[in-house]
């Protein structure tokens, strides 16, 4: 049974760039695929868990390779803090699998709520500064291709 999703999409998250905004949808579907998991599949919570991190994990790498390069390519003035913000959560990221790894089941909710709130905080603040950056570079380099889930 499909559960509504964890979260939603809203044009308030629009960058207006479409290559980002489908980069961060992208995630959005990671998210949901991975509550609706927690909630209707508990026998095997390891492992949507795992498919899940994994999934994030390199969602991480590529999406946010693209998004620094842009950002240095263009001389993105906040170009430190916002890969401070990256590194930060890749850190979380990574201790979130850890902690379930040491079996420790809490983390896979904490995990799907984490994911969510840093998505669409990160979204709102951090890449609209970068997107009133970007209007004068329409076009991303070719290195900025969606990544791949």
């Amino acid at each position: 049974m499909k559960t509504e999703p964890f979260v939603s999409w809203s044009s308030k998250y629009d960058t207006g760039f479409a290559h980002i905004d489908e980069q961060h949808k992208l995630l959005v579907r990671v998210i949901n695929e991975f509550y609706d998991g927690l909630q209707n599949r508990q026998a095997d919570r390891a492992v949507v868990f795992k498919r899940a991190a994994h999934q994030a994990v390199e969602y991480v790498k590529n999406h946010f390779a693209a998004e620094e390069k842009w950002m240095r390519d263009t001389g993105f003035p906040g170009y430190q803090k916002h890969c401070a913000e990256h590194a930060l959560f890749a850190q979380q990221l990574l201790g979130c699998v850890k902690r379930f790894d040491r079996n420790d089941s809490r983390p896979a909710f904490e995990f799907v709520k984490f994911l969510a709130g840093w998505l669409m905080s990160h979204i709102a603040v951090e890449d609209n500064n970068f997107r009133f950056h970007l209007k004068p570079h329409q076009t991303p380099p070719p290195s900025a291709a969606a990544p791949k889930a």
